[in-house]
């Protein structure tokens, strides 16, 4: 019995080999053959007129109708992700009624160029589309204002420190006459920063208006810088001044002073006074009895500010 085993054992394993021998000669005659089939091509065109650029970026696919091996398949099949360059140094522009400016590429053209390109023994037989669209316009620039998109929002108790900062304030796009006319500003990638306690500074992507088009932006990104600190609410008497109205009166207001309410940064409650901020009557808003007070002056780090009372009675003294 146990010899039966040995000898069915040896047996498949014999038949095991056979077989897989087998399917490798046929794999190797498999390849051996020639075929003609279709891959497909990154494509990329280089050195064009430096003075044009393209509307659109041209079709970046492209699937070449090639005769070879299988072996020689394979390894192009490896090296798929290697760009076919079409050069375009010696193209000539064309202008159609309407004013654009256009190429009409046929690459069945480019076949030596093409067939260099391929690993060698594949031989190229032709191109799907055979021809490409080009469209191009004069390549110009100009200087346009960054419009910042931000969002940012601070714990309770704590503020933002002035303005929010962002640098630089314009940029220069370059491009498709075309498109770069039709640009009158661009933006960021939106920074959303909620309930924040500390100051930051973030690098933020400039948004390309026109996706899948040629527009370089210089700089590519916007810095924005915000300062943020804890802050106290307080109250403080401030006095309000004297002005002429008319040349010929001086205005007085009942009372003289004013009390303010405003936020203010901790670290600066110590070096707030009355002398930093200037109150004085508004002369377009007044009536026979009261008239209204306006801010001036201020310090730039305070928010929030309340007046009380918001209006006052008043005389007019003759100068």
């Amino acid at each position: 019995m146990e010899k039966l085993l040995k000898r069915k054992k040896k047996k498949l394993y014999i038949f095991s080999i056979c077989l897989i021998s087998s399917f490798i000669i046929w794999i190797l005659i498999k390849l051996s053959g020639s075929y003609v089939v279709s891959i497909e091509k990154n494509l990329e065109f280089v050195n064009k007129n430096p003075k044009y650029e393209f509307i659109e970026k041209p079709t970046e696919k492209i699937k070449l109708i090639v005769k070879a091996s299988g072996y020689k398949l394979i390894k192009e099949i490896f090296n798929s992700n290697i760009n076919v360059t079409i050069n375009l140094k010696n193209v000539k522009i064309n202008s159609n009624v309407n004013g654009t400016l256009f190429e009409l590429i046929p690459i069945n053209e480019y076949s030596n160029s093409i067939s260099f390109q391929l690993t060698n023994g594949i031989s190229f037989i032709k191109a799907q589309p055979e021809i490409i669209k080009i469209e191009f316009a004069k390549k110009i620039k100009k200087e346009v204002p960054i419009i910042p998109a931000y969002n940012i929002t601070t714990e309770r108790q704590f503020m933002i420190i002035g303005n929010v900062i962002t640098k630089p304030k314009f940029a220069i796009i370059e491009g498709p006459e075309k498109i770069i006319n039709q640009i009158e500003y661009i933006t960021n990638d939106s920074l959303i920063a909620l309930n924040c306690k500390n100051s930051f500074v973030k690098n933020k992507l400039l948004k390309n208006p026109y996706f899948n088009s040629n527009v370089k932006i210089t700089p590519d990104s916007i810095k924005i810088i915000c300062n943020i600190e804890e802050y106290t609410e307080i109250t403080l008497n401030v006095p309000i001044s004297f002005i002429q109205y008319k040349s010929l009166f001086k205005i007085k207001t009942y009372p003289d002073k004013v009390s303010l309410k405003f936020r203010i940064p901790l670290n600066k409650y110590k070096d707030i006074k009355p002398e930093m901020f200037t109150i004085i009557p508004d002369t377009n808003e007044f009536s026979s009895e009261h008239i209204l007070l306006k801010l001036t002056k201020k310090p730039p780090f305070i928010k929030n500010i309340r007046i009380s009372p918001e209006s006052a009675e008043y005389i007019l003294i003759s100068l």
